[in-house]
This record gives C-alpha cells, structure tokens and sequence, in this order.
C-alpha cells in the first residue's frame, strides 16, 4: 500500500502535513480548481529519516498502483506547520523542486526533507521537528501566473484587492526577476497598470522559452478571468477570516489555485498624525506644558461627552488611549491623531458619517479610515441617540449653564490675590478651575457636534435641489453677517480706538514719533480719557494677543499692555480700511421664492440654515471663551513659576514651561525640577532648526512622513474652499505670522499660511483673504463672513505659486484664484 495521500483522500486534518498543504485541502474542499497532489505526512518523513522505510520502494508501488507516467512532472513543494502561518508565512524559506519528472522524485523529495534539518533557526525549529510534510503537486504549463491579496498587504483595512500576474510561469515572478503586471480592484472598479508596457515571462515547452506581452494583451485576454480572481480572492478571505495571499495560474482559460496563506502584513495598526488643523492655534514650537495642557484638555472634555450621552464606562475605559492621544507633539509640534478622532466619534450618534467626513471639515487631505464594528449593544446606541436628541432640544439651557459656571469660576480667580498663594495653594485652585470648566465642556462640545451634522445635512440638502445651481455658494452667503460674535465685537471696538487715534493729529504724532514704552506712559498723563479706554479693552480682550493665545508660554495684553500699544502702532502704519462691502444676502427670500409650494421643503432648509447660523455664531463664541479659560490657567501657572522660583527650585524665570502637566502639580517631583527642566531644554534646542511636515504615519513607534499630494492646477489657477462670496483683483501681499502687516498693505489680498486670532486688527484693511489652511468652521472663514470679506481657506498651494507684488483675481464664492499678473 502506498504511503502517498492523494487529495482525494487528505482532509488536512487527520494528517501532520504542514499548513501549506492543509491550504491545498481547503481550496479543494471549497470546491476551487487545484492541479492534482500527493502528500507524504510527518509520520512517513519520519520513517525515512530513520531509513525505516525505503522511498525508492514506496515510489515503484506509488507509480504502479496509480498508473503514472514517468515522464510526468511534478513540483515538490515544502509543508511546515509554520509556513503559511497566520503570524509568519516563512515563504521561501525551505526548499521547493519544479518541473521535476516522476523518475527523479526520490532525490527531490530528499533534498527538500534535507532543507528541514539544515535549517539553523532555534525560534522555527521546535515547531519544525514537528508538524512538517512534503507536496507532491502536479505541474501545470501556465499561460500567465500570479499572485492576488484579497486585502491590501500594507494595511488589511484597506479592502482593496491586488493582483500581480505575468506571462508563463511564476518561478520569475515569485523570485522578482520580471516585472508583474499590476491590476487592482478598489470600491467596485477595476484599475489597471500602463497597457503600452511589454511584460516578460517564460514558458515551458520542453525548454523554457521567452514570452512577451504587452498590458494590453494581458489585460484583453484575461477581461473574462479578473471577476473570477476577484471573486475568488474575496471567497477565500471570507472562509480564512482574514486578508489572504493567493498564488495561481491560468491555462486554457482555467484558473488553477496553487496555493492560499494568510497575509501576515499590514496588521500593525497605523495612525495618522496631521498639523493642518492645529497650526493656526499651535504654530512653530510648543513647550511641554502647553502640549500636556491641551492633552489633559482635550482627554478629559471629550470623555466626559461620552459619558454624558450615556457610553458604557467600560467602553470608556477601553477608549483611555485614543483619548490620551488624540493630539500629541513631534518634534515639538502639536499635531493632532487623526486617526484616533475618527475611531472616537465613529462610535457616538451619527458618528460613521461624521467621521468619514472629518478630514474635510478641518480642510486637510484625506485619511483613510476604516470603521470598526460597534463594540456595544443596541441598547447602549439607542440610549446614547435619545440622550444626544434631547441635549440638541435643550442646547440653550446647556449653554446659559456653561456660561454661568464660566463666569462663576472667572469671578472667584479675579477676587483672589492669586500673587499671595503659596505653590500647593495655586495647584489647588488650578484643579478646581479643571473640574468646573474642562470636565464639563459638554455645551462647546455639543455644539460643535450639532454643527458638524447641521454642515452635512445642509450640503446633501442644498446639493439635490435647485439652488445649488442657482446659488452656488447658498450656504456660505446664508451665514454672512446673519449674527454678531464676540470677534467682531473685538475687531470694532479695536476699529474705533484706531479712528480716534487717527482723528487726532497729536495723538497720530505721539503714536507715530514714540516707542510703545514711551507711549503707554504719555498716555496716563496726557491722554487719560484713551488710556481708560484702552485699559477697558485690555481688561476685556487682554487674553488676546498677536501671538498664539492658547500656548502657556505666549505673554498676551493682558500680562503686559505694552505690546498691544506696540500693536496699535503697527496697524496704525498700514493703510486705512477698504471697507469691504458686505454680502447683502436674504438666505429666506430666496428659499421662500423658489419654493412657494414646497412647503415641507421650504421649512426644512429654513430651520437647517438657521441652526446652523445660531451654531456657527456660538461655535466662535465658545472659542474665545476657550481663549479666556486658558488665559485663567495661564495666570495661575505664571504664579506658579514665580513661586517655583522663589523656593530656587527652578532656575529661571518661565522654566517651569518645560514641565508638563502632571509634574508641574505633583509636589512629590519638585527636588527633581531643575533636572527635568535641563534634559528638556536639551531636547528643545535641537526642535527649533527642524522643518516639521504636515503629516506623518504612525506604525508601532515609526513616524513615517506623509507626502501631500497638491491635487491637480495649472500654473495660474489655484483652488481652495471659497467662505465669502465676493470677486476681488487686487495685488498680494503675502502676510509672515511673525511680523505685522507693513507700511501701505491696506486695499491688498492678504495671503498667509493661516491668520491667527492675533491678527484680526488686519482683516478690516484687506480687499481679501486667502490662508493655506482652513475650513468653513475655522475662525478666519467664520470672521470674514461676519465682517463680509471675500476669502478662501484651504488653498494649499498659494504659498509656493503667490509673492508680494502679484496681481491675482479671487473668487469668494467658487474659491477659484487666478494669477492675472507676476512681479516681476
């Protein structure tokens, strides 16, 4: 009796064989085509390693019982438990024999069983000893041969399948001595590699012979092949649970499946790190203690959302890490995880769309993201859907309850010599603004979830209907000047003080003459009425500053009065205002025209604008009170660091900066400060020379960096996302965020990587703005909406093609910029 198993007979499990040939059994037993095989099972190999059997016999019996001829050839293929294994497939690692003729079977089948033993690998050899076995596999005469991935082996999220193929046999293609053709299958489509290319392989025709052919041919003859590799590839994956790799060939018109293996790649779950979103806010350097106080912000806020609508505190438990890290520093730059944002919302209410959507609504370049399975039961959504309805019923009380506790916690701060506290007492006080005000962010945070959806149902709505052809930007012009925010408030008030000044020919003189220093003491004794003034809008803005105001180290009016005469002076240098002119837009006559008998239509997009007005407006307002919370954090650290300094635990004035927040507070590491302090600086001195990318991908602890693609423009077209309608033709001038805008800059474009909050004393002196970064919801498209300045956001591209001096025409609406003329 032969100790050959035919497929016929071997099941894969009753056998020590190897996972390759359990993966010939499957293929088999799911009724995929295989070329025939045999297999010789561990216990057998055994027999002849001992030379308790002899294989020449069995080989004779073999060849007699089955009526083979001996001329046929054969493959002999290694079978090891590990090999194809779900961790590791070990490919190539043991020896495989082709085109081997029934005569010569024995010295194939010792060499490869040699292959076993001389393998010097003591993590593979345990398993090796143990579960091995030999294929004896028909060979077939391929036309083309190839290999297909169910999944991208890169990352088995991406569903998108491959397929490399070649004429011939796939000895060239396995080895990478030929070029494959490539052909993948993503969302539904077919996409095929260059056609005109000549692709090479060989034949086996009693020699090998060379074959050509070009992707065309290769893409023609096989047009009734792809579905059947695709749906195949697809089967299998389903059947193995996992992304599969796929070897096979074709002959006569006929797919026959070699072999099949898990993809043992692209497991490592990776993340995607982007600075688009958080430049504005977070330029250039951040220290540690604004990283760790934005960190602990945003972990807490977001966490006690969740909590709030009702999820699971299991589930939040489990989300403990994408929470910590959903915005992290590189290389001294604040970036945000955008992938953990994604996997965050994607289990709230309404979440999967959002979170698809997000990359858009922060104007960045997509990310790809893939949703996992909802981790808690129906209940728990329903719970957490009936919560988040009800918060958006009740969003106004949430609000005036926000509000309230901001200005309770604000009064308390403002009634405390906070210069008399001692360092614990201060750390006490800064925990108690924690808990009141960042533990319980929920109505900024419902607000901007509401808006978020409100953008998305109103751009499907507008989108289907007429007047998206119409009013092409109907969204954007419904929310000009609908409702006033506090920034505007800020930049009127900031106007009017700039006009008397300018209305006063002594005053023009002193600002125009002095120094700033020397101006703000003139001031108290000259000019007391303008002094008074200012003072009351230091008082009531002094959290703003023309640097970052959300970073602890950014010294803001308020702490020092100085610079924002020094700002005064800058803006009185420029040219005077443009008056742009608003955007007269009646977002309601428009509807109620166009629709005067589609009542349920006509209510629908009126309350969606509207919502969406009322939720733009307090998304900004909330902001500056964010601007205002960090700036009462930012009083309490800065006695803190006096404090620190007194008790010569530190060394220096602002090095307490270095600390992030959980050492600042633990009283337990003061003797360790000043060596804390040391080694970051040390850091920190190497950050300030790097050119930081605006993203990365992140696999285990690799940051790889992310090439943006720039999309396609001509090279005098550029493309953003247009925020207020308005066509603007007027020269460029291009705004660095470290220095004010210069001498006869009013009546331009200002043009800029992003406009910080800082600079809103400029916006009124433009014609128009364009940023690089930015979307629709940022606080440059919200501004100049309000104060009706034609701008576009999200221009990526208009810093490397503008310079001082061009002439561009720029279209408010569309978001379109054209370059009419080059200085040159």
């Amino acid at each position: 009796m032969s100790r050959f198993i035919s497929s016929k007979e071997f099941n894969g499990a009753d056998y020590k064989a190897g996972a390759k040939a359990k993966g010939l059994a499957l293929l088999k037993n799911s009724g995929f085509l295989c070329p025939d095989f045999y297999v010789l099972d561990y216990s057998f190999l055994s027999e002849i390693n001992n030379d308790a059997i002899n294989l020449k016999d069995v080989l004779q019996q073999w060849v007699k019982e089955n009526n083979i001829d001996i001329g046929k050839l054969w493959a002999v293929r290694s079978s090891t438990q590990e090999e194809d294994g779900e961790s590791k497939s070990y490919a190539g690692l043991f020896k495989t024999e082709i085109n081997i003729s029934t005569d010569c079977l024995e010295q194939s089948i010792l060499n490869v069983l040699d292959s076993y033993s001389g393998l010097n690998n003591d993590a593979y050899s345990s398993n090796v000893k143990t579960g091995y076995g030999i294929i004896i596999q028909e060979m077939i005469m391929p036309d083309y041969s190839g290999v297909i991935f169910s999944h991208n082996p890169n990352d088995q999220r991406d569903d998108t399948v491959f397929i490399d193929i070649i004429p011939g046999a796939g000895e060239n293609l396995v080895s990478g001595k030929e070029k494959a053709y490539s052909v993948k299958f993503k969302a539904g489509s077919l996409i095929f590699d260059e056609t005109r290319q000549v692709y090479n392989g060989e034949i086996f025709n009693q020699n090998l012979v060379k074959v050509s052919k070009s992707g065309n041919e290769i893409k023609n003859e096989l047009c009734t092949i792809w579905p059947q590799l695709i749906k195949g590839a697809k089967r299998l994956s389903k059947i193995k649970k996992t992304a599969v790799d796929i070897e096979f060939c074709i002959a006569e018109k006929k797919i026959y499946w070699l072999q099949v293996r898990p993809v043992t790649t692209g497991k490592d779950e990776s993340y995607i790190w982007d600075n688009t979103a958080t430049e504005g806010n977070y330029p250039g350097v951040i220290m540690p203690l604004s990283i760790s106080l934005i960190q602990n912000s945003f972990s807490k806020a977001y966490r006690g959302l969740a909590a709030y609508l009702g999820m699971p505190e299991k589930l939040l438990s489990k989300n403990e890490e994408l929470l910590k890290y959903m915005i992290g520093e590189i290389q001294g730059g604040l970036y945000y995880n955008v992938t953990a944002w994604q996997k965050l919302i994607c289990q709230l209410p309404f979440g999967k769309k959002i979170s698809k959507s997000l990359t858009s609504v922060w104007g960045m370049e997509k990310a790809g993201f893939y949703p996992e399975k909802n981790r808690f039961a129906c209940f728990t959504k329903t719970r957490m859907l009936i919560n988040l309805v009800f918060s958006i019923l009740f969003l106004n009380s949430i609000r005036k309850k926000y509000i309230k506790r901001y200005s309770q916690i604000q009064n308390k701060i403002d009634a405390i010599e906070l210069n008399s506290l001692t360092y614990r007492e201060l750390t006490e006080i800064y925990k108690e603004l924690e808990q009141k005000m960042i533990d319980n962010w929920e109505a900024p945070l419902l607000n901007n979830l509401f808006t978020v959806v409100l953008m998305l149902i109103s751009g499907k709505v507008i989108e289907k209907s007429k007047l998206n052809v119409l009013y092409p930007n109907f969204i954007n012009d419904s929310l000009i000047a609908q409702s006033q925010v506090i920034s505007v408030k800020i930049v009127k008030e900031f106007k009017a003080i700039l006009n008397d000044i300018k209305a006063d020919t002594n005053l023009s003189r002193m600002f125009s003459d002095f120094e700033p220093e020397d101006i703000f003491k003139m001031l108290q004794t000259s000019k007391k009425s303008l002094a008074q003034r200012i003072s009351d809008y230091v008082n009531n803005y002094g959290d703003r500053s023309d640097e970052p105001e959300l970073k602890m180290e950014t010294v803001t009016y308020r702490e020092n009065p100085v610079k924002f005469i020094a700002y005064i002076k800058s803006n009185l240098n420029a040219d005077s205002e443009t008056g742009a002119n608003p955007v007269n837009f009646d977002y309601r006559a428009v509807v109620k025209e166009n629709y005067k008998w589609n009542i349920p239509y006509r209510i629908l997009v009126l309350w969606t604008v509207k919502q969406m007005i009322k939720r733009v407006s307090d998304r900004e307002n909330f902001r500056y009170m964010r601007t205002c919370t960090y700036g009462l954090v930012r009083r309490i650290f800065r006695e803190m660091d006096n404090e620190l300094l007194k008790e010569n635990l530190i060394l220096q004035k602002n090095d307490s900066l270095y600390l992030n927040l959980e050492e600042l507070l633990n009283t337990e590491l003061l003797p360790q400060f000043k060596t804390i302090i040391h080694n970051r600086k040390e850091l920190y001195s190497e950050y300030s020379d790097k050119n930081r990318i605006t993203r990365y991908k992140q696999t285990g602890l690799q940051f790889v960096p992310v090439e943006i693609c720039a999309g396609h423009e001509s090279d005098t077209i550029i493309k953003g996302t247009g925020c207020c309608s308005g066509i603007v033709k007027a020269e460029v001038k291009i705004v660095d965020n470290d220095v004010s805008v210069a001498e006869n800059a009013g009546g331009k474009i200002y043009v800029a990587n992003y406009f910080e909050p800082g600079k809103l004393g400029l916006f009124s002196k433009a014609a128009g703005l364009i940023s690089a970064r930015g979307n629709l919801l940022g606080h440059t498209a919200i501004l100049c909406r309000e104060m009706g300045i034609p701008s576009i956001v999200g221009a990526k591209t208009v810093l490397a093609k503008l310079k001082d001096g061009d002439i561009i025409e720029m279209n408010g609406s569309t978001g379109q910029i054209e370059i009419v003329k080059r200085d040159e």
